[in-house]
């Protein structure tokens, strides 16, 4: 049986939460998009696991150059994450097989650090109040 990992870390000065699934061999397979809050990655986590069976919320495509990537979206038609460029469609069938095998049961690897998010929360809400007020 395959296994796989799901990998939470935080990147770049913001310090925002990101997803990278991985195949046993530490390929990458899918990025999460990045989020301000830790759980709101755990959350994805846990689409991820249901998605990632589920053959209709794959979405392909191509880049102008010809490089193959997918997308895999919730239920909700949110993008969850997407895979790095492939030169193939065999290679890309290849890792979305992968995928599918391993998002159900794939070992969640926390590399973050068990920070007190109360002012990180209340900054968030903050600022998506701000932008709300503004398009109003």
């Amino acid at each position: 049986m395959e296994s796989g990992t799901f990998e939470l870390t935080q990147v770049g000065a913001n310090k925002r939460f990101v997803i990278h699934v991985k195949d046993e061999e530490g390929a990458l397979l899918l990025k999460s998009q990045y989020r301000e809050l830790k759980p709101m990655c755990l959350n994805e986590i846990s689409w991820i696991r249901i998605a990632g069976a589920k053959d209709n919320l794959y979405e392909f495509l191509e880049t102008e150059d010809g490089s193959l990537y997918f997308s895999l979206h919730a239920a909700d038609a949110h993008v969850l994450g997407t895979s790095p460029f492939y030169e193939t469609v065999v290679d890309r069938d290849k890792a979305v097989a992968s995928l599918k095998r391993i998002a159900a049961t794939a070992e969640v690897r926390d590399s973050t650090p068990d920070d007190d998010l109360t002012t990180r929360v209340h900054d968030v809400l903050q600022s998506y109040a701000r932008e709300a007020m503004a398009r109003a």
